[in-house]
């Protein structure tokens, strides 16, 4: 007949089989490359966000949420010149930027191959703009060894509106926002309302703040 385990040791496996379950499941949320959550837990917390938001408009909340999305230029040329290595690190250095910028409340993603996207609560335009301008600098200013050209983002965003009835609805505009920030040169921040002189005064904020 086997001895019953004692209690107290039995709990302190069991503590242990949950922690390492737990593990488990935030590598399987995080992209192994970047280091960041993957798109489906970012849609996960985009939709639980936007959830909240609407809920607390009938309370007289009007806090918005905002998305930013980034696409890293000319990608496909470093793993054309570099290799597929040199491109992971890259992929890691411009995630870890991305981060730096965010704060802990905010939800930085890799969207998919060189694309991320940031989820930002209680957002407001002027604070998306910074924000968004603050991942450009900061990404250009990165340095990778070995490679002999900057290695830039174009940056687009949206903040939530009272006609959006959908998370999409606002990936959607920032998605356009970052298509014109490409079509209009690359390594610049795009935005359907702000337009051009705005976003470089915005720039111009932040060049200031930094010294």
């Amino acid at each position: 007949m086997s001895k019953a385990m004692d209690p107290i040791a039995r709990i302190a496996e069991l503590e242990e089989e949950l922690r390492l379950a737990h593990d488990l499941v935030d590598q399987l949320r995080h992209d192994c490359v970047s280091g960041l959550i993957g798109r489906q837990t970012f849609e996960e917390l985009l939709a639980a966000s936007f959830g909240q938001t609407a809920r607390a408009k009938f309370a007289g909340d009007e806090r918005r949420i905002g998305v930013i999305m980034i696409d890293t230029d000319n990608f496909k040329r470093v793993n054309d010149e570099y290799g597929h290595r040199v491109g992971d690190d890259v992929i890691a250095a411009v995630a870890g930027a991305i981060k730096s910028c965010t704060r802990s409340t905010d939800h930085a993603a890799r969207w998919g191959g060189d694309e991320f996207s940031c989820l930002v609560g209680q957002a407001d335009l002027m604070g998306l703009a910074l924000l968004s301008e603050r991942i450009r600098g900061t990404v250009e200013n990165l340095s990778h060894p070995g490679i002999d050209w900057p290695v830039t983002v174009s940056v687009g965003f949206a903040l939530q509106s009272d006609e959006d009835t959908n998370p999409k609805d606002i990936v959607e505009r920032a998605d356009v926002a970052l298509f014109g920030a490409k079509e209009a040169g690359r390594n610049r921040v795009g935005h359907s309302v702000l337009g051009a002189e705005e976003l470089q005064m915005i720039e111009t904020i932040d060049c200031l703040r930094d010294k």
